[in-house]
């Protein structure tokens, strides 16, 4: 069964989010890195999070930390079923890695999210050094949509 296209355009527009941050990388004991993606300062355009960002992630296994906007507002001409925003609220999250948005889902996982430092922000694991270098979307679950970023592995 085939994703439907509007879940696809949620799941891009996380991935979008994940773009263009200020981010850092850090070696941890157990063969994994510790990267931190902070993201809560950006202005969404539509439900991508961090368009005309350069977001670049090593292809490694990481436990990556995304601080993410507290709400993404929804553009009018772009709001469903009555919704006006996407908003990243505590508990557990859905995030996804697609090739593009009209790709197969590559990777399924969650994490917790939280607020830290008083931005929302999410832990999870991304096993991204079984993909190939390269463009791909990260989307990750917020209420009621998906958002998205736009980021590239090394």
């Amino acid at each position: 069964m085939r994703p439907h296209p509007f879940l696809m355009l949620l799941a891009a527009i996380l991935i979008i989010a994940l773009m263009g941050c200020k981010s850092a990388v850090k070696a941890s004991s157990e063969g994994s890195s510790d990267l931190s993606v902070d993201l809560s300062s950006m202005a969404p355009i539509g439900y991508e999070i961090c368009a005309d960002r350069n977001v670049q992630l090593p292809r490694a296994n990481i436990n990556l930390t995304m601080m993410v906007p507290e709400k993404v507002e929804i553009p009018p001409e772009a709001q469903h079923l009555g919704a006006k925003y996407v908003e990243f609220r505590p508990g557990h999250h859905v995030v996804d890695l697609y090739r593009d948005l009209h790709s197969p889902r590559l990777m399924h996982t969650s994490g917790e999210l939280a607020i830290e430092a008083g931005k929302p922000t999410i832990h999870f694991r991304l096993d991204a050094d079984q993909f190939p270098a390269g463009k791909y979307v990260l989307g990750v679950s917020g209420d009621p949509f998906f958002a998205y970023c736009t980021l590239t592995l090394q």
